[in-house]
């Protein structure tokens, strides 16, 4: 994980990952389809910090159709938005349950 260049999208505190990520998650996933490319990017970003080491955390992206959303940005025009998703599926993917809802 390239932390250093997503802290600014999420404040690093591992006792309160899990609970931001309760409430922010089903949000963030709805905001990867934003109009908006900065948007699409920051919630990507946040996805990634969010999903690293949280094993509860990636079953919520899952369960809200995060990865599904993540995979349909590998083809956006946004360089940016590519490598953000790119970093949340890879965090995703350490998840084996994760990977075995998405075949």
């Amino acid at each position: 994980m390239v932390w250093e260049e997503n802290k600014e999208y999420l404040p690093y505190e591992e006792e309160s990952k899990e609970e931001i990520g309760e409430a922010a998650i089903p949000l963030l996933c709805t905001m990867l389809g934003a109009k908006h490319e900065e948007v699409r990017a920051a919630s990507a970003a946040t996805l990634w910090v969010l999903a690293y080491k949280s094993d509860s955390n990636c079953e919520a992206i899952n369960e809200c159709g995060g990865i599904q959303r993540l995979v349909q940005l590998l083809s956006d025009s946004n360089d940016a938005v590519v490598e953000k998703a790119v970093g949340a599926i890879a965090n995703l993917a350490i998840n084996r349950m994760n990977v075995l809802g998405c075949l």
